[in-house]
């Protein structure tokens, strides 16, 4: 289901931009944009399914960043 899916790249965005990494000494604040979208009937190849998740991952990147969107 596409709530369950948005739900867990949410859980995901939120752990990771919650907890700063140590890199060199020093705390790094990570964030990441996460696309979604499922397997419809209408598509022929594995690659359809994953052009439109490409296509929501760079909306949430031209949106702010740091979110997830679904198509």
């Amino acid at each position: 289901r596409s709530e369950d899916a948005f739900s867990i790249a949410e859980r995901i965005r939120s752990g990771i931009s919650s907890q700063p990494m140590v890199f060199d000494g020093g705390a790094v604040n990570v964030t990441v944009s996460i696309g979604v979208s499922l397997v419809s009937e209408d598509d022929e190849q594995f690659e359809d399914t994953v052009n439109r998740a490409d296509q929501a991952l760079y909306q949430a990147k031209e949106r702010g960043r740091n979110q997830v969107r679904a198509l």
